[in-house]
């Protein structure tokens, strides 16, 4: 194969530039492809992902390999504040611990998160996991639940598999709209 290359950092998204440089393939046909350690589905990921965690560490941690990986990733300490930030912006992903501070407890933040955004896709994370949270994450249609502390790969495959997911609901959420649409405005005939 016949192919021209050129350094590409331009075409990538701050987070994924970060002064490193991609390698630009272009084929005969005209046709690009990066050839590289991140995958085609990773540069392309606009995902917004809620860090709720009431330690300042684990946030910066989960900021840090979730932007790596392409997400765009905001953090808050407390359920007051993850609360404000759903009642103002679509929730995708949320990652959320399973008992934050001041009593507040994640089991319940999910359930308010999905009551205002239910396609939200929500990862429980603990310090402390037992069969009786996994068994009441699962009834709040939790997407996962992972112990800590987790591997950057198995965090951020989660997500990725979160976000996946929300895509799918939110498209068929969105079908079934149009789909009741044509139903309920269709004339019946005499």
């Amino acid at each position: 194969m016949n192919t021209k290359s050129s350094i590409w950092p331009e075409a990538f998204p701050p987070s994924f530039s970060s002064g490193r440089y991609f390698l630009k393939l272009e084929n005969m046909n005209g046709k690009d492809f990066v050839k590289g350690g991140i995958s085609m589905e990773a540069m392309s990921c606009t995902e917004r992902v809620l860090v709720v965690d009431d330690e300042e560490c684990i946030c910066f941690t989960l900021h840090l390999y979730l932007t790596r990986a392409g997400f765009q990733v905001q953090t808050v300490q407390s359920a007051t504040e993850a609360l404000k930030i759903a009642r103002e912006e679509e929730v995708q992903v949320a990652v959320i611990d399973r008992m934050l501070g001041q009593g507040a407890n994640g089991i319940e933040l999910i359930a308010e998160i999905k009551k205002q955004h239910p396609y939200c896709q929500p990862i429980l994370i603990s310090g402390e996991p037992s069969f009786e949270s996994a068994a009441e994450t699962m009834r709040h249609q939790t997407f996962a639940y992972l112990s800590k502390p987790f591997k950057p790969d198995d965090i951020c495959m989660t997500v990725r598999n979160a976000a996946r997911e929300y895509r799918k609901r939110k498209e068929q959420g969105v079908q079934q709209v149009i789909f009741r649409s044509l139903f309920e405005s269709t004339p019946v005939p005499m």
